[in-house]
């Protein structure tokens, strides 16, 4: 079996499912209630994946909050720049997507889940700048946080690697 094959199937410790499992929990929760109570939607699916690489991979670069906040940030404005200029149609969506990916990379701010951040933004019709503000910008700020308490101050990783 060749390395990055082996790589996939590694038993994970016991413990890192539970801690990960928590932590994705603890996050979700706390930007659903932070939601419920402001009566601000701050939960979007992509922050579902990006829970998934703040707590299961945290020494990745993918995990570093300056790749988290400026990946979302870059994909929702180039969504937001797309819908406003060409529409939701398929082609725009398609566009938009592979600029988002273009810019995460050309920028070093790389981050996956953010590639469906984008995809969010272009398929509505009439996406507004405050979605960039509130759900993309504040969900990723309270995920960052939330991702540096619990990495570092509860299961005492060395995260984050760097901020900029």
């Amino acid at each position: 079996m060749n390395s990055p094959r082996k790589a996939l199937f590694r038993k994970p410790h016991y413990a890192h499912i539970v801690q990960s499992s928590i932590g994705t929990c603890i996050l979700i929760a706390v930007i659903a209630y932070i939601s419920l109570v402001s009566e601000r939607a701050l939960l979007i699916p992509p922050i579902g994946a990006t829970c998934y690489i703040l707590f299961v991979l945290p020494d990745s670069a993918f995990a570093q909050p300056r790749n988290v906040l400026f990946g979302h940030f870059f994909s929702g404005i180039t969504g937001l720049v797309f819908v406003h200029f060409w529409g939701n149609t398929w082609w725009a969506i398609a566009v938009s997507a592979g600029a988002a990916v273009a810019i995460m990379q050309l920028t070093h701010t790389n981050h996956p889940p953010a590639t469906a951040t984008n995809v969010l933004v272009t398929m509505q019709s009439k996406a507004d700048w405050s979605l960039l503000f509130g759900p993309i910008i504040g969900g990723c700020l309270i995920a960052t946080g939330i991702a540096v308490i619990y990495n570092k101050y509860i299961l005492k990783r060395n995260y984050p690697h760097y901020w900029l």
